[in-house]
């Protein structure tokens, strides 16, 4: 969960093949959740720096042993 008010880089472990996250942007404001490494992309494979944009919003992202893939945000 992430809610500081200030933008945030994160730095996700191994893409271990299965392994899931879910990240929260719990309060409002106009920051956004950065990934700190450039193996992050969306569903079609193309690369995926701003992992969230919007207020209270929880993205979730499936490793496929060596990228994360973003599956879901709501």
């Amino acid at each position: 969960i992430v809610g500081n008010g200030t933008d945030v880089t994160l730095t996700l472990p191994n893409p271990i093949l299965g392994r899931e996250i879910g990240i929260r942007k719990r309060s409002g404001g106009a920051y956004h959740v950065y990934s700190a490494t450039a193996n992050v992309l969306d569903l079609t494979g193309t690369l995926v720096i701003t992992i969230i944009e919007s207020n209270h919003k929880l993205t979730y992202l499936v490793a496929d042993g060596t990228n994360w893939i973003v599956m879901n945000t709501v």
